[in-house]
């Protein structure tokens, strides 16, 4: 259907069905785009001429140069979801990104959803957004979509800032200094939850790794009262994205040069062992977001993939040297933290791991030995019986090693 000597009609209504077909399946993306020279055909869509026919099935002049392109984006996007070598293909068609950035312009509104999708799984690439779609300065059209009156193209246009806006993207400053924040931070308000989410996942990725002032930056457009709603939004993930943010925002500077080797090299710079940042933002994000995240902890019928980021912020905090003096003092939300420690199962028989890693690495850092009063921090703990849950924990073996290392700390000499 998708070969030349085929109708218009039928080349278009092919390249829409393969797209259909092969979205959810990379083992299918795989196939398609080594069958019959796929790419290739594709790519001679877009060398079609804009011609205005009729069509034969409803009688309707219909442009079918800016078709053919809708048709072919929609294919490559669904090929090159998953794949980093079909990613590599596709954008190395000649001539591929000036016509994405073309079709991005179209008046044709089908035509410029259908390049963006084209464009959102390029940009799940980390070599191309380092390389190609930086050069191309992909981000310029992006960021004028978020005004466009088109919700589709609006909400597609934040899908793949989200992946242009991680730290390794040379196109993040950029962002940042045309105003991307403050559109996106506006758009965590929206009434229409699709909006608000992309919106909050797009900040998420600014957070990744951030600088303290960025960070502070963040806090300050965002707002206390857009933090609490998203973070107790009603939309599940939205609330995770949000709490990824908080987590983010948490994060010892330290820490940057260790999670991900791909930003050694743009963090190396500015990455020191300041756990202070931690207290400071604590302290900017003020009170009620921090009670916010304790709210989200203490009510266990949240969806595990919520309660993670929940605990994830805590222990994060806990690695800032006044929070642990903080935290320590708060009984019931310490026990609120570490019964899920207990559970053996989660509701729907979820795995637990999940949440009781984040809950050991919360230990730890509250009882890090390097640290003013660990000790005094460690007695609180076992005297919660902290001690007692990990002896317990410490024949499962995804945890085991974490475990024993924090209980061989419980068992110094100067706490018997």
């Amino acid at each position: 259907m998708c070969k030349r000597d085929r109708p218009l009609e039928e080349n278009v209504k092919g390249a829409e069905t393969l797209a259909y077909l092969v979205e959810a399946d990379p083992e299918l993306q795989v196939t398609a785009s080594i069958t019959d020279h796929l790419i290739n055909v594709l790519a001679n869509y877009l060398n079609y001429k804009d011609v205005k026919k009729v069509s034969s099935c409803d009688q309707k002049e219909v442009d079918w140069g800016s078709e053919m392109k809708r048709a072919a984006f929609l294919a490559f996007a669904s090929i090159s979801a998953n794949d980093e070598d079909i990613r590599d293909k596709v954008i190395k068609k000649e001539g591929m990104v000036e016509q994405i950035l073309t079709s991005m312009n179209s008046t044709n509104q089908g035509e410029v959803a259908a390049s963006l999708r084209c464009l959102q799984s390029l940009t799940r690439s980390v070599q191309q957004i380092r390389t190609v779609l930086n050069d191309k300065a992909v981000w310029k059209p992006l960021i004028q979509m978020l005004h466009s009156n088109n919700r589709e193209v609006m909400v597609l246009a934040m899908t793949c800032l989200c992946n242009l806006a991680l730290e390794f993207s040379p196109s993040k400053d950029a962002l940042l200094q045309n105003n991307a924040l403050e559109f996106l931070s506006q758009y965590s308000n929206s009434l229409d939850s699709t909006v608000r989410l992309n919106a909050v996942w797009a900040i998420m990725s600014l957070t990744y790794c951030a600088s303290e002032p960025l960070r502070v930056k963040i806090i300050t457009s965002l707002g206390t009262d857009t933090l609490l709603k998203i973070i107790e939004d009603p939309i599940m993930l939205i609330r995770q994205k949000a709490l990824c943010i908080v987590r983010n925002i948490l994060t010892s500077l330290h820490d940057c040069e260790e999670r991900d080797i791909l930003l050694q090299r743009v963090t190396a710079d500015r990455c020191t062992s300041d756990r202070t940042v931690v207290d400071r933002m604590v302290k900017l994000l003020g009170g009620e977001v921090i009670e916010a995240v304790f709210r989200t902890i203490r009510d266990p019928t949240l969806p595990v993939f919520v309660l993670e980021q929940a605990l994830c912020v805590l222990s994060n905090m806990a690695d800032g040297p006044s929070c642990k003096e903080h935290i320590i003092g708060k009984t019931e939300e310490l026990q609120s933290v570490i019964k899920y420690l207990e559970k053996e199962t989660y509701c729907d028989h979820q795995p637990v791991t999940s949440l009781q890693l984040p809950v050991l690495q919360f230990i730890t850092n509250i009882i890090d030995i390097s640290e003013d009063a660990a000790s005094q921090r460690l007695m609180i703990l076992k005297n919660m019986g902290v001690q007692h849950v990990l002896e317990e924990l410490s024949y499962k073996k995804d945890i085991q090693k974490s475990v024993n290392e924090i209980l061989k700390l419980f068992m110094q000499p100067y706490l018997s």
